[in-house]
């Protein structure tokens, strides 16, 4: 396969998931919201609190991104932040936003079931062992690339 054709296939997979945004309802959040979020929602299931800088890590972003991205989430009502006590600053979502992201599960997972039935169960999982495998592959790659030239590539 090509190198072209992969970068064509990945963003054209890219805009096509971006496009479930649209009028569909499906999703209220972009990208690095939805990123977010997700990761709140998961620190919050393994009872961990959260501050910016762990959202910056987890994220592989900066705390800059991190804050901006935070202020978009205040103003919508998805997130607050509060003192931790120890002159930081936590980040919890808010009951509004735990009743939204319910809501959109389970819109999401009415949605979906019907086109895993159409695809079939194993083939969808096929799909998603394959994408994990790809990532795992470009984390690899990456790095190997960080750790400098005296790496070599794994094949």
């Amino acid at each position: 396969m090509q190198t072209e054709e992969i970068l064509r296939d990945i963003y054209d997979a890219g805009r096509r998931f971006e496009s479930l945004r649209g009028d569909r309802g499906l999703m209220r959040f972009c990208g690095s919201e939805m990123l977010m979020v997700s990761e709140l929602v998961r620190a919050e299931e393994e009872g961990r609190k959260v501050i910016a800088s762990d959202l910056a890590k987890a994220l592989g972003v900066t705390r800059s991104a991190v804050s901006q991205t935070l202020a978009k989430l205040e103003k919508k009502g998805t997130v607050r932040r509060f003192s931790d006590g120890r002159g930081g600053v936590s980040v919890e979502l808010t009951d509004r936003a735990h009743e939204e992201y319910e809501q959109r599960r389970r819109l999401l997972g009415d949605f979906l079931a019907p086109v895993v039935e159409r695809l079939g169960e194993e083939p969808v999982r096929q799909l998603f062992r394959g994408l994990h495998r790809f990532f795992d592959a470009v984390e690899a790659e990456i790095a190997r690339r960080a750790a400098g030239p005296a790496s070599s590539p794994a094949r």
